[in-house]
């Protein structure tokens, strides 16, 4: 079915396209979408849902036919790899300690917690049993589960559609008993207890799918009669919230790509007023802030003021009631200079330690200080962990009065570890390591390269593989899957993925290029190198480094498999488009492709706040530019030498509609490209929450890219 529809950009009478109206097309520019059709919001249309099942239909004939033994045996490997009946290692909170176990053939975690201190299932209260939680739903995902200040009742929230919106119950963990009180409507994931067991805080969406309020909700009452608190009218602004580990203080934090303010509410505050939100400080165009509660009437700070893009260090004062006028309060930290060449992310205070986490150099780092009366008395010293190249960072913790910090640490052939370390001695014991039944990690090796962009940038690419995968010299080239995603500033760091250890074992390389757009070198690498109109060096650097491979004899083209999902997807579009012949085969999950009549819609969820990261094109400042990499309308009119394109997507996805990877699977047919397009009618954005159709998910995907680079099903 084709019906035309004119798609416009710049100034529509009603619609809020984005900018005062003289910054605008006006008239507005068009375009036709003869595809428009299969948009439909409400994931009802007969018609549309019989597309998505024909597309399904045409890969299930694929999957019955020649992929099914390599599906089949990926299964069963990856399967194996996994250690289906586990305990995670349990996080101590005063008499209890908690922690989330897996039987063998359970689809879904058991929460659980047993007195502290206790081995195996001795004493063990089983909280929340997601598998049955999960019994009457396709889709069942946990996105909170909050133990009250008395550990005597639990709050849990859950998405059972894959649309990310929640419902938030309560239970008594004495008894078992749901408690009468349930949370509904448009509900975030987030949940957290007040000062007791009497309230909780929570917030909800808008139209756009964007947290925008926070509530106060008293248990027992109706969810009418909830204290609104804080409410962001600004649509570039999304909300969050979290209580300081301290227990004192619930931060609010509102923020849009590079401009936040945060709002602290004293939970041990006596009369209203005090009990009021607090300001910071007033919000400021290009700040981002991020806050925690370092002691006393102290709170540690991140913020990119004056200049320090890479986040710099500061200690303030409790706002006063009514909330600060400006930052004069705030006070570098000096044992901490702001550097250049360190990217500050995230604060975790104890009562005795401030921990920092961030990158140094490419890679995950963590800081540690010591701390008095709220107050830093140490320079920081970096924590060392057993490989440089890895993902490491500070793990769960439910106390703050602690000598012990639990860690985490994983590298592309370590698996993940729970580390404690001793705050006293600084001594760190691993507390457990994910079993990988069959995996030995003296089998693989980790190597580097750097890529010298076209522009003569170094961009790092990561590889893994078996020992001996490259002949007896080292230099023969391999089958190869590169990972690339290159947005938001989000890394891709050198974590083990158990999933493609069945990948390595046929003698593959995996590999993971670090592209412009991800924050891996710190926050210019995004916000200056990777977005708005810099934004083609993500895509020509990812061409750049698969060339930089081919020419290096890592591998060849003809056994170059790529990968990305969401806006990696967007790249796996725009990267075939420019160099379809460097690659054999292409696997785009729930692809972010439609670039132009996406952003161009303030209607569709989650448009307004991308402005921020892509550009608006109803605005001529962005509108070529946009176009110039756009997947959709770049495809080259003979796509016959494409790669193979595999494409998933899921009917429910809030964050990338279902629609837009099914037009563009018909647009890159239309040129003849060979495509097929797998579509989750019962999930959203992450796929399946049942972890063995997950599996077999990623199993399809592996399917796909081993057939199509000419590799056989079994090792």
């Amino acid at each position: 079915r084709r019906e035309p529809r004119a798609v416009r950009f710049g100034r529509v009478e009603g619609e809020n396209r984005g900018a005062d109206g003289a910054a605008l097309f006006d008239p507005p520019r068009e375009r036709t979408d003869d595809l428009f059709w299969l948009r439909d919001d409400k994931r009802e249309d007969e018609e549309v849902l019989a597309h998505l099942r024909q597309e399904n239909a045409y890969f299930a004939s694929e999957a019955e036919g020649a992929l099914k033994p390599y599906h089949d045996t990926l299964y069963a490997e990856t399967k194996a790899l996994l250690k289906e009946t586990d305990v995670d290692a349990p996080v101590p909170r005063g008499d209890w300690e908690y922690y989330a176990r897996t039987v063998e053939g359970k689809s879904y975690r058991i929460r659980c917690r047993r007195p502290r201190g206790g081995e195996g299932s001795e004493g063990e209260e089983v909280l929340l049993d997601e598998n049955v939680l999960a019994a009457a739903s396709k889709h069942c995902e946990v996105g909170a589960v909050a133990i009250s200040p008395s550990q005597n009742l639990m709050a849990y929230s859950v998405d059972r559609t894959g649309y990310e919106t929640y419902t938030v119950h309560f239970r008594d963990l004495r008894t078992g008993e749901e408690h009468a009180d349930v949370l509904e409507g448009e509900v975030d994931s987030g949940i957290v207890w007040g000062p007791d067991d009497t309230c909780v805080f929570y917030t909800t969406m808008d139209d756009q799918h964007r947290p925008f309020k926070l509530w106060r909700h008293t248990l027992g009452t109706p969810q009418a009669d909830d204290e609104l608190l804080v409410e962001e009218s600004d649509e570039l602004f999304w909300m969050g919230f979290f209580k300081s580990r301290s227990g004192r203080f619930l931060f609010c934090q509102v923020e849009a790509k590079e401009t936040g303010e945060m709002r602290v509410i004293d939970l041990h505050a006596r009369t209203p007023e005090e009990r009021a939100p607090r300001l910071l400080a007033p919000r400021e165009e290009g700040v981002l802030v991020e806050a925690e509660h370092l002691g006393g009437d102290t709170l540690a700070i991140l913020t990119t003021a004056d200049d320090a893009i890479n986040f710099k260090l500061q200690t303030a004062p409790v706002p006063p009631v009514g909330g600060a006028e400006d930052r004069s309060a705030w006070s570098d930290v000096a044992s901490l200079p702001y550097a250049g060449e360190r990217n500050l992310i995230s604060l975790e205070p104890f009562e005795n330690a401030l921990l920092v986490e961030g990158r140094r150099a490419g890679y995950t780092r963590v800081w540690r200080m010591d701390v008095e009366d709220g107050q830093v008395v140490s320079p920081p010293k970096e924590v060392e962990f057993e490989a440089e190249a890895c993902e490491c960072g500070v793990g769960s913790n439910l106390e703050f009065a602690t000598g012990t910090v639990r860690l985490h640490y994983s590298s592309l052939v370590t698996p993940a570890q729970d580390i404690d370390l001793s705050l006293a001695t600084g001594e760190m014991a691993v507390v457990k390591e994910k079993e990988v039944p069959g995996y030995d990690p003296s089998q693989y090796e980790v190597s580097f390269e750097t890529c010298v962009a076209r522009d003569g940038t170094e961009v790092p690419i990561s590889l893994v593989h078996r020992k001996g995968a490259r002949g007896a010299d080292g230099k023969t080239p391999a089958p190869m899957l590169l990972y690339g995603y290159g947005s938001y500033g989000i890394c891709i760091d050198p974590s083990f993925d158990y999933k493609v250890v069945p990948l390595l074992d046929r003698g593959m390389v995996f590999a993971i290029a670090h592209i412009r757009g991800g924050g891996e070198l710190g926050r210019p690498w995004y916000k200056e190198q990777g977005k708005f109109l810099t934004k083609l060096n993500t895509f020509t650097d990812f061409v750049d480094c698969a060339q930089h491979l081919v020419d290096n004899k890592w591998t060849r083209s003809e056994v170059l498999a790529i990968n990305g999902r969401s806006a990696g997807g967007l790249l796996m579009g725009s990267v075939i488009n420019m160099a379809p012949s460097l690659f054999r085969c292409c696997v785009a999950g729930v692809p972010f492709v439609d670039v132009m009549t996406t952003m161009c819609d303030a209607s569709i969820p989650l448009t307004i706040g991308e402005w921020d990261e892509w550009g608006n094109p109803n605005a001529p400042q962005y509108h070529d530019y946009m176009l110039s990499y756009s997947p959709m309308e770049n495809i080259q009119e003979d796509a016959s030498d494409y790669p193979t394109v595999f494409i998933t997507a899921g009917l429910n996805d809030p964050r990338v509609a279902y629609w837009e990877p099914a037009k563009w699977a018909v647009r890159l047919r239309d040129a003849g490209a060979r495509v097929l397009a797998k579509f989750d009618l019962d999930s959203g954005h992450f796929s399946a929450s049942d972890r063995y159709k997950y599996i077999s998910e990623r199993a399809w995907d592996y399917a796909v890219v081993l057939r199509e680079l000419g590799l056989p099903p079994e090792k």
